[in-house]
Protein backbone atom coordinates (compact mmCIF):
# COMPACT_ATOMS: atom_id res chain seq x y z
CA UNK A 1 0.00 0.00 0.00
CA UNK A 2 1.06 3.56 -0.71
CA UNK A 3 -0.23 6.88 0.55
CA UNK A 4 0.97 9.90 -1.40
CA UNK A 5 -0.73 13.15 -0.43
CA UNK A 6 2.01 15.75 -0.69
CA UNK A 7 1.43 19.32 -1.82
CA UNK A 8 -2.26 19.51 -1.01
CA UNK A 9 -4.31 22.09 0.87
CA UNK A 10 -4.40 20.04 4.06
CA UNK A 11 -3.85 22.10 7.17
CA UNK A 12 -3.66 21.13 10.81
CA UNK A 13 -1.69 18.66 12.84
CA UNK A 14 -0.19 15.51 11.45
CA UNK A 15 -2.10 13.25 13.83
CA UNK A 16 -2.47 9.57 14.62
CA UNK A 17 -5.68 9.31 12.60
CA UNK A 18 -3.88 9.79 9.30
CA UNK A 19 -2.15 6.40 9.25
CA UNK A 20 -3.75 4.40 12.05
CA UNK A 21 -4.96 1.04 10.83
CA UNK A 22 -2.79 1.12 7.71
CA UNK A 23 -0.61 -1.77 8.84
CA UNK A 24 0.39 -2.81 5.29
CA UNK A 25 1.57 0.67 4.31
CA UNK A 26 4.94 0.51 2.57
CA UNK A 27 5.31 4.04 1.18
CA UNK A 28 4.17 7.26 2.82
CA UNK A 29 4.82 10.56 1.06
CA UNK A 30 3.64 13.74 2.80
CA UNK A 31 6.12 16.09 1.16
CA UNK A 32 5.27 19.75 1.05
CA UNK A 33 2.28 19.87 3.37
CA UNK A 34 3.38 23.32 4.40
CA UNK A 35 0.06 24.04 6.10
CA UNK A 36 0.89 21.67 8.96
CA UNK A 37 0.65 23.16 12.41
CA UNK A 38 4.01 22.51 14.07
CA UNK A 39 3.93 19.72 16.58
CA UNK A 40 5.29 16.28 17.38
CA UNK A 41 5.23 13.45 14.89
CA UNK A 42 2.36 11.06 15.68
CA UNK A 43 3.25 7.88 17.54
CA UNK A 44 1.26 5.75 15.06
CA UNK A 45 3.79 6.67 12.39
CA UNK A 46 6.44 4.65 14.18
CA UNK A 47 4.29 1.53 14.46
CA UNK A 48 4.18 1.04 10.68
CA UNK A 49 6.34 -2.08 10.66
CA UNK A 50 6.17 -2.61 6.87
CA UNK A 51 7.10 0.97 5.95
CA UNK A 52 10.11 1.08 3.62
CA UNK A 53 9.81 4.70 2.39
CA UNK A 54 8.89 7.81 4.38
CA UNK A 55 9.02 11.34 3.01
CA UNK A 56 8.16 14.28 5.26
CA UNK A 57 10.24 16.88 3.41
CA UNK A 58 9.33 20.57 3.14
CA UNK A 59 7.03 20.81 6.14
CA UNK A 60 7.01 22.91 9.28
CA UNK A 61 8.06 20.04 11.53
CA UNK A 62 10.20 21.41 14.33
CA UNK A 63 10.30 19.20 17.42
CA UNK A 64 13.32 16.96 18.03
CA UNK A 65 13.32 13.65 16.20
CA UNK A 66 11.82 11.19 18.69
CA UNK A 67 13.73 8.12 19.91
CA UNK A 68 10.98 5.85 18.58
CA UNK A 69 12.18 6.67 15.07
CA UNK A 70 14.31 3.57 15.69
CA UNK A 71 11.14 1.46 15.60
CA UNK A 72 10.91 1.81 11.81
CA UNK A 73 12.95 -1.38 11.34
CA UNK A 74 11.96 -1.95 7.69
CA UNK A 75 12.64 1.60 6.52
CA UNK A 76 15.04 1.91 3.59
CA UNK A 77 14.56 5.58 2.64
CA UNK A 78 13.89 8.33 5.16
CA UNK A 79 13.51 11.86 3.77
CA UNK A 80 12.93 14.59 6.37
CA UNK A 81 14.83 17.43 4.75
CA UNK A 82 13.81 21.10 4.70
CA UNK A 83 12.11 21.13 8.09
CA UNK A 84 13.03 22.70 11.41
CA UNK A 85 14.03 19.64 13.41
CA UNK A 86 16.20 20.66 16.35
CA UNK A 87 18.68 19.10 18.73
CA UNK A 88 20.77 16.01 18.02
CA UNK A 89 19.83 12.98 15.97
CA UNK A 90 18.68 10.29 18.43
CA UNK A 91 21.04 7.33 18.74
CA UNK A 92 18.09 4.97 18.08
CA UNK A 93 18.39 5.87 14.41
CA UNK A 94 21.21 3.33 14.50
CA UNK A 95 18.55 0.61 14.85
CA UNK A 96 17.50 1.20 11.23
CA UNK A 97 19.56 -1.64 9.77
CA UNK A 98 17.76 -1.59 6.40
CA UNK A 99 18.32 2.15 5.91
CA UNK A 100 20.00 3.07 2.62
CA UNK A 101 19.01 6.75 2.26
CA UNK A 102 18.82 9.22 5.15
CA UNK A 103 18.12 12.81 4.13
CA UNK A 104 18.02 15.33 7.00
CA UNK A 105 19.46 18.26 5.04
CA UNK A 106 18.40 21.85 5.78
CA UNK A 107 17.22 21.43 9.38
CA UNK A 108 18.30 22.93 12.70
CA UNK A 109 19.95 19.75 13.99
CA UNK A 110 22.86 20.31 16.35
CA UNK A 111 25.65 18.11 17.65
CA UNK A 112 25.11 16.29 20.83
Amino acid sequence: EELIVGYNDYSGYLDDGLVSGMTNLKRLDLEGKAQLVPGPLPSSLFSLSNLVYLKLSWNWLWEPLPPNIGDLRSIQELHMDHNYFVEAIPEEIGNLSQLVVLNLAVNEISGG
